[in-house]
């Protein structure tokens, strides 16, 4: 055959086509395990990635499959081995896992009746990403669509997380919440405006509930904004319980004149009371918090235990582990989600108690160890506060 000028691009055309084409194998094989996880085929995935030389990039490629795949079981597994290998708690990897809980959720438990428990796992998975598709997709399926007892809250979720995109049900929502409703959403969803969460609250101060009226005094003694310090101030309370809750609501709001008084009364208080008043003392720089808060988290009752436990972490997380990995470790399955939501506050979500429920039988379990994974990091404790900190 005589090549011609003209012949040669047919005939390199042909070369081209018969050439072999490297496989994804031979050319990427780290690209090739996760594509092969992204498309579900988790048995030519996991082979894929057994093939990879060990360390710490194929554990964390490991961890980011069994994320992909919904495989707590391994992926819980190899974060232990990336542990071993750095020797330090890696939150970014376990809030991968976590993601994928929270987008899992809605397939494996009935949003009729366990509704409450997606909401507060998406809450938490937009806490970890803001831009996490299926969780907003989720809780906005739920804000319009959902059970009649999760609309509100997975609305309110969506605004926490900064996103809007349906203005108009707030005020037809906010018109059916009850009281229990209000102070949630009020006390979880932190990141809403404080005018926000004042106006949830402020309306049940005219309960006739003597109950909803002592939780709304404390609410309010955790809301940054003059309104609330006006609602106290104006409040005037019929019975001793709430003359003791409004005091310490405004000594939660750095009151001086109810912050000497409650000094001088924090250890005749019950210890539902002696909580916000030990940590209100506390952040204002007198030991008596101090004393008053080791005294709960000595207490018989393990309630009481975790419930200073999570009001310590808050100041100071070190102090207030020991408590809560006790709960989790040896405590009741009814302590578990009090100590799973003080886990957060603790920064415990890198800790095998926490991060292992995340492959937990109960959704209940599951879904507050989102929580707590995405609080870890997130909580405003001061570990060098201004005043006496708490001791285990």
């Amino acid at each position: 055959m005589r090549l011609t000028v003209r012949s040669l691009p047919v005939l390199l055309l042909i070369v081209a086509v018969l050439a072999p084409v490297p496989s994804i194998a031979q050319t990427a094989p780290v690209a090739l395990s996760l594509a092969l996880a992204r498309e579900g085929r988790a048995v030519d995935a996991w082979e894929a990635w057994n093939r990879l030389p060990a360390g710490e990039s194929r554990s964390r490629l490991g961890i980011e499959m069994a994320a992909v795949l919904g495989d707590m079981t391994r992926g819980i597994q190899i974060y232990e081995d990336l542990r071993s290998r750095t020797g330090t708690h890696e939150i970014e990897a376990v809030r991968q896992l976590a993601l994928s809980v929270a987008a899992a959720l809605p397939a494996s438990i009935d949003a009729q009746t366990d509704g409450v428990l997606i909401v507060f796992a998406c809450s938490a998975a937009l806490r970890i990403d803001a831009a996490h598709a299926p969780c907003i997709k989720i809780l906005e399926g739920l804000a319009t669509d959902g059970p009649a007892g999760s609309r509100a809250i997975a609305l309110y979720a969506l605004a926490d997380a900064g996103r809007r995109p349906f203005p108009a049900l707030f005020k037809t929502y906010e018109a059916t919440l009850g009281p229990q409703s209000r102070l949630l959403l009020a006390q979880r969803f932190t990141r809403l405006s404080a005018i926000e969460r004042l106006a949830l609250v402020q309306p049940l101060l005219t309960s006739q509930d003597v109950g909803v009226q002592y939780q709304t005094l404390l609410a309010l003694g955790t809301i940054d904004h003059p309104g609330a310090s006006l609602a106290l101030s104006s409040f005037e309370p019929t019975m001793s319980p709430l003359r003791a809750a409004r005091l310490v609501a405004l000594a939660e709001r750095g009151d001086t004149a109810s912050l000497e008084q409650v000094a001088t009364m924090v250890g005749v208080f019950d210890n539902t009371l002696k909580v916000p008043a030990g940590l209100a003392l506390v952040r204002a720089g007198n030991p008596r918090g101090a004393i008053a808060l080791n005294e709960v988290m000595a207490s018989a009752v393990d309630i009481d235990r975790v419930r200073a436990a999570e009001a310590v972490a808050s100041v100071n997380s070190e102090s207030a582990q020991p408590v809560i990995l006790e709960a989790l470790t040896t405590g009741s399955p009814a302590l578990r989600p009090l100590a799973l939501q003080a886990a957060g506050v603790a920064r415990l979500g890198a800790h095998r108690e926490v991060y292992s429920k995340l492959a937990s039988s109960d959704p209940q379990e599951r879904a507050l160890a989102v929580v707590a994974i995405a609080d870890t990091g997130l909580s405003p404790a001061a570990e060098t506060p201004a005043g006496p900190t708490p001791l285990p």
